[in-house]
């Protein structure tokens, strides 16, 4: 049960909804689809802030759901840079809570949030995000936090970190982390949106901006894994980039066999042992009998020929239709498929290529069967382009709409970042999280 502190309802003449910097953060559609549902009434031109004022003064008891909504719309929507780590620590609920209690002790040491509010922010849970605006560059908060337990085992904690900067225009915005972490699966998420014109400190601005200013992704995930993440899990599993790599190709790979397994067995039965023989007549009589080539590189050559003989069989009958192998993918009902690959071989070679766009898969491009051969021989993904079907349950055979994705492999972390513009919400993206840990964790199991 979530145990979260709600403004008095007393004060509902005088309540006022201060902080507009969330707004690029929201799918308001959405959140105005949840209030319908509640039966409160809204109209075409209504505002956010026109909602709260309506419910704190007609039906305060809804204040605690709204601010539920307006925060996971804040984490699930826009946030698309995610950072994966995975922890084995079981922690108690009181142990939990007292390691939150110190992480906002420290943050209200240092914060300009005025008292009342940091009163509000307990261990026990808070939503802050309507009550407070926060304009002073480099000024560190957290806005949101709340937990949700099941038979008195935590379930998941999400929390909304923030840290207020200056755009190039001078424009207060707020640079977000969103932490979700999941008690019952072991992950942990922080999620952060790229804020791509935050001002870079000036010497003069020193007082201002502070030592440890975050101004990009990755600098941004490194502090709040240090002092948020760090501090509430003891136990995070170490990254292991090989594993990592391995199990993304090992996906990528079975992926791409059930998609062209049908292409791929009617240019092989009409063309194999044509190839065959074709490659053995040119051999000999390119090659004097002891200069001949082994099997082994007969064998790699006629696959060669065969790849490219399977990409144009797919130019041939697709042409430019480059939705032919996503309904394929369909109605194989596969998560999707590959748009990018950046692989390393096994002959300290690496290759990369990608289709045209989300709707295409690499597999309709030529560059993906000339590589093909070495990428049946590689080692692991370093990068992994992949459209997701939104319709991931498969409910529709026509829902051919996708989700673009790119996923990162490196030594210290593991990210995937969600590429289409459109709000995000929180049952694709833990979908997504999901399959790519399960198999994570059978490249590990499999060891």
């Amino acid at each position: 049960m979530e145990d979260i502190i709600r403004k008095d309802d007393q004060a509902d003449s005088l309540y006022v909804f201060n902080d507009k910097l969330f707004a690029e953060y929201v799918d308001f559609n959405k959140i105005k689809d949840e209030v319908i549902s509640l039966g409160i009434p809204v109209d075409e031109t209504i505002r956010l802030s026109e909602i709260y004022k309506y419910v704190v003064k007609n039906c305060p008891s809804e204040k605690q759901h709204l601010d539920k909504v307006f925060f996971e719309n804040i984490m699930y929507s826009q946030l698309k840079n995610i950072y994966i780590n995975t922890f084995s620590e079981k922690v108690d609920i009181d142990v939990f809570k007292g390691r939150m209690k110190t992480i906002l002790d420290k943050i209200k040491r240092n914060s300009d949030i005025p008292f009342p509010y940091q009163q509000m922010a307990t261990e026990d849970g808070f939503y802050l995000m309507d009550l407070i605006q926060v304009t002073s560059t480099g000024t560190k908060f957290i806005s949101g936090f709340n937990i949700e337990e099941k038979n008195g085992q935590l379930k998941s904690a999400k929390i909304l970190f923030v840290e207020a900067v200056k755009d190039k225009n001078n424009l207060s915005r707020y640079f977000i982390a969103g932490i979700d972490i999941n008690f019952e699966e072991n992950f942990i998420l922080t999620m952060i949106r790229n804020i791509g014109d935050i001002k870079e400190k000036d010497l003069d601005d020193e007082e201002d901006y502070g030592y440890n200013l975050a101004r990009t992704i990755p600098s941004l995930y490194k502090y709040v894994k240090s002092e948020i993440i760090d501090v509430l899990i003891k136990k995070i599993d170490v990254i292991d980039k090989e594993k990592d790599r391995k199990s993304l190709y090992s996906l990528c790979k079975s992926l791409d066999d059930e998609l062209l397994k049908d292409i791929r067995k009617v240019v092989q039965e009409k063309t194999s042992n044509t190839i065959k023989r074709s490659v053995n007549e040119l051999m000999n009589n390119l090659y004097d009998l002891e200069d001949r080539p082994k099997q082994s590189d007969k064998e790699e050559i006629t696959a060669n020929i065969e790849s490219l003989m399977i990409a144009n069989y797919i130019k041939t009958k697709h042409g430019s239709n480059n939705a032919a192998l996503s309904k394929m993918a369909k109605t194989k009902r596969l998560p999707g498929y590959t748009t990018k690959i950046k692989f390393m071989g096994n002959r300290a070679n690496r290759g990369a290529t990608q289709s045209a766009g989300s709707k295409q898969p690499v597999s309709a491009t030529d560059m993906f069967h000339s590589l093909y051969i070495s990428f049946k021989q590689a080692l692991g993904l370093e990068v992994w382009g992949m459209s997701w079907f939104e319709d991931y349950a498969h409910t529709d055979l026509k829902k051919t709409k996708v989700l673009q994705t790119s996923i990162y492999s490196q030594s210290t972390q593991f990210k995937i970042i969600f590429l289409p513009r459109r709000p995000l919400n929180k049952e694709i993206i833990h979908y997504v999280v999901r399959y790519i840990n399960r198999q994570r964790q059978q490249e590990i199991d499999n060891k």
